[in-house]
């Protein structure tokens, strides 16, 4: 089969791994090389990057819109097939219609719930203890489509976006691949969309980035282990930025050296390996936290260098965001 793929996130490349072994990858459509680094040098994304290391064509349109000269490629191209993966721009309906089995996306979640452009942070952020994979054939609307097939995982309480992002990608080659045996009969077999299951999940800006100390200790937990490993959660330790990147909430057996009814994001323990901050609802030890500019640092790291009294507090985001 003759496919056209869709991809500007490495979260693509397991599948396009398979795909090549099976299918012809006739082309590769990514978003444009972007500013990254301290010089702000153009940088491909990574799947341009296996694309050229796989001699596959790619293209790099700066819009979808009234651009004619990409309509006439993919005609020329006639693919079987469009599969879209982590994209990132919305692609005109008159596109999606163009190959012979119309156009494919896979989506980190279990349509309906979390249409939109953060499912996988927004599974861990709201407590979700199952999510998985859907194939939808793509339509005018947003991740509404007729679902073509679906795969759930469990959520491990441990897991971070990352981890889940791994197990996510590692499925999705063979959920396309088993669709890909017989396109037709998945077109016939698809299924609409439950429009009273219907959730949604918004891209994650600059100020989701912050923790309210003033959530418990398993909403913080959550928001950690959903901004982990990439973005890191916002915290303000004597007015400097702080990340965390790991957290656990504690339920019983609290050591403390304060009143644990003291105000959130104030230590109340803080030795040797332990450091406890209270929460507006139960306790929580930091694991794992970064000052600006430092090295990521372990508990015990951080006391050391630190020297963080019981009491002192860490800080929500400040009125004015200049970090």
């Amino acid at each position: 089969m003759k496919i056209l793929f869709w991809g500007s996130d490495s979260f693509a490349i397991p599948t396009m791994e398979r795909l090549r072994q099976e299918h012809q990858i006739a082309a590769m459509i990514c978003q444009p090389d972007q500013p990254a680094g301290r010089n702000r040098q153009l940088t491909p994304v990574d799947t341009k990057k296996w694309a050229i290391e796989n001699n596959i064509p790619v293209w790099q349109p700066e819009r979808l819109r009234q651009n004619v000269e990409i309509r006439r490629q993919i005609q020329d191209l006639q693919p079987d097939l469009s599969l879209v993966i982590s994209y990132g721009k919305i692609i005109p309906e008159d596109i999606l219609s163009m190959p012979r089995y119309h156009s494919w996306n896979v989506h980190a979640s279990l349509l309906p719930e979390l249409r939109g452009a953060s499912p996988i942070e927004s599974a861990i952020l709201r407590g979700h203890q199952r999510t998985g994979l859907t194939i939808q054939k793509m339509g005018a609307e947003m991740d509404a489509g007729p679902l073509l097939a679906t795969r759930e995982v469990q959520i491990a309480e441990e897991w971070d976006a990352g981890d889940l992002r791994a197990a996510l990608a590692a499925l999705s080659p063979t959920l396309v691949a088993e669709l890909l045996a017989d396109p037709e009969t998945a077109m016939q077999n698809a299924i609409e969309q439950d429009s009273s299951r219907v959730t949604f999940c918004s891209k994650i800006d600059k100020g989701d980035l912050w923790i309210s100390w003033q959530l418990s200790a398993r909403e913080i937990f959550n928001k950690t282990r959903a901004l982990s490993p990439r973005l890191g959660g916002r915290t303000l330790f004597r007015s400097h930025l702080l990340k965390l990147w790991q957290v656990r909430p504690i339920y019983d057996n609290i050591p403390a050296e304060a009143d644990a009814s003291t105000r959130p994001g104030a230590i109340i323990y803080a030795k040797k390996a332990k450091l406890i901050v209270v929460t507006a609802s139960g306790s929580l030890e930091i694991v794992k936290l970064q000052p600006e500019n430092k090295k990521i640092l372990s508990a015990s790291e951080f006391i050391n260098g630190f020297r963080p009294l019981v009491g002192e507090a860490f800080e929500t985001e400040p009125e004015k965001d200049n970090i």
